[in-house]
């Protein structure tokens, strides 16, 4: 094959770059005059190394600055500073008077990098999880802590230290701090890890360990716009709310971040209010609060993509609770997350949500609301949702709604839940419902309504739903009080149930767990082929713009959509091509 031939002939390009000669020399010499004009500086790296003995001016490893506010302030906008492995204290003050005040300032356009061993000459070169770069709070030495010189928890910290490790005030996203460990920050106040005000810093590769505040263990973000990508927080504790962080009227974005073993009243892990937030690859577990172990919001409007709340404790949202916020939930996992109150899983009052692809299993409420609790007024949406294994000690092991609130669920699978009172749902105080293709198997009431109950004034309406193989002492698969009502149709009833289309029959299931083994997680309650439930559910009923099931498959397969959460998908059948 032939190369591919030049555009212009050989003599034209000839031509042209003997035209454009002068004018590239021009061009260098304009950028030579600019180069050494008056006031004119080039970027350029600083060192910080702790025991560095050299002429402490920065200009290498040898002759590296011992403290990176040294470096900090002597740092001009663009200019980078590399900071070798070991523990730095502050020294500069905000207030002379108080030792305590010392804290490493942020400088405008000024990036930190940590993660040096001392001898690298590109940046690339550095590895931020073997030297441990550590900022610390520990003024006076005496905290307890661990081979890196890092505190892990705030009850080993003793003495006075820092109020705010590290403070970021009126600087933009040209500000950077990048691989370290901030540490033993204590304050009565905002951030003892990290103090942001004003400001936008790019956060990467960082770790708050240890840290104690009122607003904000690890980090209090206020009237900021922040990007955080790989960061940890863990064993930080809040007086208030965020043990591992709190924001207030800001935007945030994080990417990969790890919230785990912090304590507050609001949001063990991160408490935000009247901010926006997107969160993307980022995991809650073992956080502990009153109100969301996990994660408190309120007033606020989040995007969560790829997020995980597991073992996090409260009163309340034992992985996450909303006050009137607007959440949108998507392929999101509630696990083993637990509650003395309301909502296991996740706790919503006055607010709207939307899930995708979102699976509670195995959390447990000691009242209300195992795997969901929605109440005042909230409005939940629910599409490709799985509550398995969820128990509630008094009602709604899967999901209650309560207090005037009301939620649509589609393609929805309820499974191996478990409470006195609607083993799977509970719908009380004037809630209503409305259920699309759902799935109801092998949940246990031990009083009222194995699959659902509904109480108080309340509705709901199913379309295309499966309820078999439910328990309870009173209404294996409904318990409707006289003030309620419940109105099904085309669907598969255990035992019958009045409504257009309706049928009692086996659904045959591939492989249901019977309702005496709840709370449990097993069980595959997609159909057989020989289902009586295939093609026999509305096509009107499904709502606009949802296309798959609950596994992700064509929605509607064949002449009608199938009754609950799963389409029967047809085999394919590939005949040989004969040629003759």
């Amino acid at each position: 094959m032939k190369e591919k031939e030049m555009k212009y002939p050989a003599h034209r390009w000839a031509l042209m770059l003997a035209l454009a000669l002068p004018t590239l020399w021009l061009i260098g010499l304009v950028w030579a005059l600019a180069d050494s004009a008056p006031g004119a500086t080039a970027a350029s790296v600083r060192y910080v190394k702790r025991d560095a003995t050299g002429a402490c001016n920065g200009t290498s490893w040898t002759n590296a600055y011992t403290d990176p506010q040294q470096a900090i302030d002597a740092a001009s906008p663009g200019d980078e500073i590399w900071v070798a492995r070991g523990v730095y204290t502050p020294t500069k003050r905000t207030n002379p008077a108080d030792p305590r005040s010392a804290t490493f300032q942020l400088k405008e356009g000024i990036a930190l990098y940590g993660g040096f061993a001392g001898t690298e000459t590109v940046r690339t070169q550095r590895n931020w999880t073997t030297n441990v770069t550590v900022l610390s709070g520990d003024l006076d030495n005496n905290d307890t802590k661990d081979a890196n010189g890092v505190v892990i928890t705030t009850t080993h910290i003793h003495g006075a230290n820092a109020y705010h490790v590290v403070t970021a005030t009126n600087v933009t996203s040209n500000t950077v701090l990048d691989g370290f460990t901030i540490s033993a920050g204590f304050t009565d106040n905002f951030g003892g890890g990290m103090d942001v005000v004003n400001a936008s810093p790019v956060i990467r590769h960082c770790a708050f360990r240890g840290n104690q505040g009122q607003w904000g263990g690890g980090m209090s973000a206020s009237d900021s716009s922040l990007s955080l990508t790989d960061v940890t927080f863990s064993g930080n504790h809040a007086g208030m709310s965020g043990g591992g962080m709190d924001t207030r009227d800001s935007s945030l974005s994080l990417i990969d971040v790890i919230f785990s073993g912090n304590q507050a009243t609001w949001g063990g892990g991160m408490d935000t209010s009247d901010s926006s937030l997107s969160l993307t690859d980022v995991i809650f577990s073992g956080n502990q609060a009153t109100w969301g172990g996990g994660m408190d919001t309120s007033d606020s409007s989040l995007s969560l993509t790829d997020v995980i709340f597991s073992g996090n404790q409260a009163d309340s949202g034992g992985g996450m609770s909303n006050y009137k916020s607007n959440v949108i939930l998507t392929q999101a996992t509630f696990d083993k997350n637990g509650v003395t109150w309301y909502g296991g899983g996740i706790d919503n009052d006055q607010s709207y949500l939307t899930m995708t692809q979102v699976t509670f299993s195995d959390n447990h409420s000691a009242r209300y609301g195992g795997g969901m609790y929605n109440e005042g007024g909230s409005h939940v949406n629910l599409n490709r949702v799985a509550l398995t294994g969820n128990r509630a000690d008094i009602a709604g092991g899967g999901m209650h709604t309560t207090e005037h609130s009301h939620f649509t669920a589609t393609n929805v699978l309820l499974s191996g839940n478990q409470a006195p009172r609607g083993g799977a749902v509970a719908i009380t105080d004037r809630s209503s419902g409305r259920m699309v293709n759902v799935t109801m198997a092998g949940n246990r009431a031990t009083l009222e309504g194995g699959a659902v109950c509904v109480l108080t004034w309340s509705h709901t309406t199913l379309i295309n739903a499966i309820l078999w193989g439910n328990a309870a002492t009173t209404g294996a698969q409904v318990h409707l009080a006289a003030t309620s009502t419940v109105t099904i149709t085309t669907s598969d009833v255990e035992g019958s149930w009045p409504g257009t289309g309706n049928i009692n029959a086996n659904p045959l299931f591939v492989a249901p767990v019977a309702a005496t083994y709840a709370p449990t997680t097993t069980g595959n309650y997609r159909l057989q082929a020989s289902s009586p439930a295939i093609d026999q559910g509305d096509n009107a009923a499904v709502p606009a713009g949802v296309t798959t099931d609950l596994d992700g498959k064509p929605r509607i397969v064949g002449a009608a959509v199938d009754m609950g959460a799963y389409e029967r998908q047809r085999s394919t059948v590939y005949l040989p091509v004969v040629r003759r």
